[in-house]
């Protein structure tokens, strides 16, 4: 059997008045998720809340961390800037694109 981790995946909408961040474990008819209001995942000074540490660390998604505390605190954050440090990060385009269209 062994000790296999379930899949992890960290969504961003960022083009709203409410920006929402998804996040969502395991696969199939065991997986789980839900959507919060960014200000429900960043602490006040814009640093991700230690529950949601280990789910972003196993999605591999710390890296969008400071881009999730710039838009918080009300910066305008070009889609192409986080689609770039995906790309310098992964190597590759990201599986599903930031959208800034509501």
């Amino acid at each position: 059997m062994g000790h296999l981790k379930e899949p992890v995946v960290v969504g961003l909408w960022l083009g709203g008045a409410e920006p929402v961040v998804t996040i969502s474990e395991g696969s199939g008819h065991l997986g789980s998720g839900g959507a919060m209001w960014l200000e429900e995942v960043l602490t006040e000074s814009g640093g991700l809340q230690q529950r949601w540490e280990q789910a972003f660390a196993q999605a591999g998604a710390l890296w969008v961390v400071p881009f999730l505390g710039r838009v918080a605190a009300g910066e305008q954050v070009a889609e192409d800037e986080i689609v770039n440090a995906y790309r310098q990060r992964h190597g590759t385009e990201p599986a599903v694109r930031v959208s800034w269209h509501a």
